[in-house]
């Protein structure tokens, strides 16, 4: 049997012609064993691929959606069994000559492929191939049958025994351990196994274009040089069966000992290279070069190390349109053309999008502090810049992301401000075409991690990672938005026994040298921080660090999503002792919707959770619109702090942008693509231009003095007539302290300190919380806010309980018994509701957009206001939300909801705060 391994990728020709896309509808069927009698299967079952074997048996009706009530607990033995695929396909006769590569982008863990009754090979591996030339297989002008076997990484390992073996140096398999079924994961119960990306055939000829690279060497004086290496494939070798290394210590390395030429044989080829302007369609390059191609017979190399051979070619494009990422410049793409001719005809064509940019690294202004020191200020065509990023993870654990999917994701992703994003490797790696194709052109960096994570490898195969990972470079390398190649998450590679961390370096180095390269996060200056303390540690603890690679804190799902995904009795249950024992064993459908629920995870977070609303006797709907709001404070803290830190820390990347299923988490956006509070948090505190608090404390007593240190930061924007406000309300909201300030904010100043200010805290403070915002208006309108909720203790006057909470970062207070952030607020209501208006309403394609007027006609402020979309059939992105309204004021937001079935439906709004009366509108 073939074993189909191999590292080499073959690209997709946009011509239909060339191109067969096997995706869509498949049968399939499931044994409890492998069998090698595909003839007596009988596929009774239907499925949409590409799409994980999870949501295939949920589609096919055989168990119950798993994301509703306890069901994905009745997939917890899909791993267990074979399944198998079937495809009929018809391939015209015309197409009879060359190669026909047949290509998987993601399939498996284990795999075996069967063609018209032949068994094709075998193949391991999740991240990319198998890809193999059937040509010799296919039936032309008639029914050809594909069938493939898919077994998972857990098949044959007892439940008992999976987490151990995987989360251990015992594991064998290249899985990272979020792809297993890991129960206190994101992830449940559920492995990453099946047929989850696209199946496609490429027809070519056998002088054809492989695995082209194109990137910018340099900038300067108006013109880009950039560099092309593409090989070209003659027939005359098996290009996917090349071996690039050999076991013998003297194989590959020795391959032209007894000699080396490039004698030509006389056959010549031209290959045409075009760019041309994305936007506009104009040819802004048109080069042609001849290549006389040698001959294998004489070249003098080892035969058994033939390879393709290559065109190496430099480009100059003068008065280029450069790709930034957002909020630095346009992501202007071309599309390049490469157009392959031998004796006067076209034999291959290839296409792709690309952007003229040079991204760098270089130290930043902060001390080194360690012998393996890295560096991290981010520089775009010359531009030092601090990295406003997010870590991302799969979007459905069920692998059934469409591109509308991705598409609504990265606009959430780029309206929050973010300008990169750190693809997971613990959690998928790599990701789908489009979703590069989308960064490319939305102006978003990719940060690439490999499927290295959160342990040593020493059982790996290093010749099966070497495959895998050369397989998804050669597919995403020449994307501009890929600026960094990182070999996984939270693993040592400095321990001996990892060693395959040296294969990555070795194979990243060779394949994309154009690339940073970060051995691991955190290391050499990262850090990933999940401690249980007060978030104003980050403006402490954190002043000489130069990137936070992961820092984050849980939050609930929207409300909505919870009700849309529970039974109606375990939803409206009230909670006696948030966090206990208990908790889990009798509501079943919340723990299986709670991540991480021990001490280093969820419990962890508990405290935070006790400032907003008491723990005991609390219903999940109260959980939902409550506790969100501390994880609002913790990401502002953190990215407020970090950012006033810049040039010495240079970036920072939340934890994390959305979970593949609804469940209690770290998250920016719940399971069902809802925006949650967080959000709003990062979105905020990621404006260009942004004023904030450098509040040191969150716990006083009477009498304290507290240091109101205003700051704006301002990312390059030159404004006049900018004012700064400053306001302490008590707990009643009674305005105790106002100061206004006067700007012209200079585009070369990045950071402006307002004069200091001290506030003394009173004795009617006490045992409350007190408010503190801040606002900046340019030309009268208000650009930014921040809000703080400081907390005046009696226990803080004890010396010693004071002590203990200053000298270090220790766990947040728990509040057994209040002050509660949420009922102290509600005390201040009245029966009155926020005024709701729809100025604007339109509905385009999939979207549905428009502008809601909101005013506070109480003679106190609202916090948080709240704007929920109560149709259950949309998601919605709102200009801002969670946020504070003073009295009186009149604020205009829009909002962005998505519509994917284009549905007439009239839109629902709900408005409300924690003191003001929900407000209910429709369009």
């Amino acid at each position: 049997m073939d074993m189909l391994q191999q590292p080499y990728y073959i690209e997709e020709r946009k011509n239909a012609k060339n191109h067969l896309s096997l995706n869509g509808k498949w049968d399939f069927c499931s044994l409890d064993n492998p069998t090698d009698d595909i003839c007596s299967l009988n596929f009774k079952h239907s499925a949409t691929i590409p799409a994980g074997t999870y949501w295939n048996v949920y589609e096919a009706g055989i168990l119950p959606h798993p994301y509703e009530k306890e069901n994905c607990r009745l997939y917890k033995d899909i791993d267990q069994k074979v399944w198998y695929y079937r495809k009929d396909f018809t391939v015209a006769d015309k197409l009879k000559n060359g190669n026909a590569f047949l290509c998987f982008e993601g399939v498996g863990y284990f795999t075996r492929v069967w063609l018209n009754g032949q068994e094709v090979g075998e193949h391991e591996g999740l991240f990319g191939g198998p890809i193999v030339d059937i040509a010799s297989l296919l039936n032309f002008d008639s029914i050809n049958t594909l069938i493939v076997e898919v077994k998972s990484c857990n098949y044959g390992i007892p439940d008992e025994e999976w987490k151990k073996f995987f989360r251990s140096g015992k594991n064998k398999y290249l899985v990272p351990w979020n792809l297993v079924k890991d129960f206190s994961t994101s992830n449940g119960l559920m492995s990453v196994m099946g047929i989850y990306r696209d199946v496609r055939i490429e027809f070519v000829e056998k002088m054809h274009l492989s695995r082209p690279y194109l990137f910018t060497e340099k900038i300067e004086n108006n013109s880009a040089k950039m560099h092309l290496s593409v090989e070209i494939a003659t027939g005359e070798i098996d290009e996917l069966k090349v071996p690039n290394s050999d076991v013998k210590w003297d194989g590959y390395v020795y391959g032209y000992v007894n000699g080396i030429n490039a004698i030509r044989d006389g056959r010549e080829v031209e290959i045409k290279v075009q760019f041309a302007d994305k936007k506009t369609g104009d040819i802004v390059l048109d080069k042609t070069f001849k290549k006389e191609l040698y001959d294998y017979s004489k070249v003098g190399i080892n035969s058994k190390y033939h390879e393709c051979q290559f065109l190496e070619q430099d480009l100059v494009l003068d008065e280029p349109k450069l790709w930034y990422p957002i909020g630095l410049g346009e992501p202007n793409l071309y599309t390049v053309t490469l157009k392959l001719f031998y004796n006067g005809k076209e034999t291959d064509m290839q296409s792709f999008d690309f952007g003229i940019r040079k991204y760098e690294m270089d130290y930043t202004a902060g001390e080194k502090m360690r012998s393996r020191w890295g560096k991290f200020q981010s520089i775009i065509n010359g531009q030092r810049f601090f990295l406003k990023g997010m870590n991302w993870t799969p979007l459905d654990a069920f692998l059934t992301s469409s591109e509308q999917d991705y598409r609504w994701a990265l606009e959430l992703i780029k309206e929050q401000g973010v300008q990169m994003i750190r693809v997971w490797g613990a959690g998928n790696a790599p990701e789908q075409n489009c979703f590069y194709k989308l960064c490319d052109e939305m102006g978003i960096l990719v940060w690439q991690d490999s499927f290295i994570s959160n342990h040593d490898s020493p059982l790996w195969d290093k010749e099966l990672f070497k495959f895998q990972q050369c397989m998804y470079l050669y597919r995403i390398r020449n994307h501009p938005s890929l600026v960094i190649h990182c070999s996984g998450n939270e693993n040592n590679p400095y321990a001996v026994e990892n060693n395959v961390v040296w294969v990555w370096q070795r194979e990243t180095e060779d394949i994309d040298p154009e690339k940073i390269q970060i051995r691991t996060t955190p290391d050499k200056g990262i850090a990933h921080i999940y401690r249980g303390f007060e978030p104003s540690w980050f403006r402490k603890m954190y002043t000489e660090l130069p990137l936070i690679g992961e820092a984050g804190t849980f939050t609930f799902p929207n409300a909505k999503t919870m009700r849309k995904m529970m039974s109606k009795e375990q939803y409206e249950m009230v909670i006696d002792s948030f966090g206990s024992e208990n908790m889990i064993r009798d509501f079943t459908e919340l723990g299986v919707r709670i991540t991480e629920f021990d001490s280093w995870g969820m419990l962890k977070k508990i405290p935070a959770m006790s400032h907003m609303v008491s723990m005991d006797n609390v219903t999940i709907e109260k959980l939902c619109d409550t506790v969100g709001i501390s994880s609002y404070e913790y990401y502002q803290f953190m990215i407020q702090a970090m950012r006033e830190q810049y040039p010495v820390s240079a970036g920072v990347l939340p934890w994390v942008f959305k979970r593949p299923w609804p469940t209690v988490a770290v998250q920016m956006v719940d399971g069902l693509g809802d925006p949650v509070v967080p959000y709003y948090a990062v979105k905020n505190s990621y404006k260009p231009v942004e004023i904030h608090l450098a509040i040191k404390e969150l716990l006083y007593a009477v009498g304290d003095s507290v240091e109101l240190d205003v700051r704006v930061i301002n990312e390059g924007s030159k404004l006049k007539n900018v004012r700064a406000v400053l306001s302490v309300y008590d707990p009643k909201f009674n305005k105790v302290f106002t100061k206004e300030t006067d700007l012209e904010l200079d585009a070369k100043k990045y950071q402006t300190k307002l004069p200091l200010e001290n506030f003394v805290i009173p004795s009617e403070f006490n045992e409350s919380y007190f408010f503190i915002h801040t606002a900046l208006y340019c030309e009268d309108k208000k650009i930014s806010q921040s809000f703080y909720w400081p907390c005046v203790l009696e226990q803080m006057k004890n010396e010693e309980f004071r002590a203990e909470r200053r000298a270090d970062s220790t766990t947040v207070l728990t509040h057994k018994n209040g002050p509660f952030l949420s009922s102290q607020i509600a005390e201040i209501s009245t029966d009155r509701q926020i005024d709701v208006e729809i100025t604007e309403i339109v509905r385009e394609g999939d979207r549905i957009k428009g502008k809601l007027k909101l005013h506070n006609p109480l003679s106190v402020p609202v916090y948080p206001v709240k704007v929920t979309v109560l149709n259950d059939e949309f998601v919605q992105c709102i200009e801002d939300d969670s946020f504070f309204m003073d009295s009186e004021e009149t604020r205009e937001i829009y909002f962005i909801i998505r519509n994917d079935n284009q549905l007439d439906t009239k839109v629902k709004f709900s408005v409300k705060a924690w003191n003001a009366q929900e407000n209910i509108i429709t369009e």
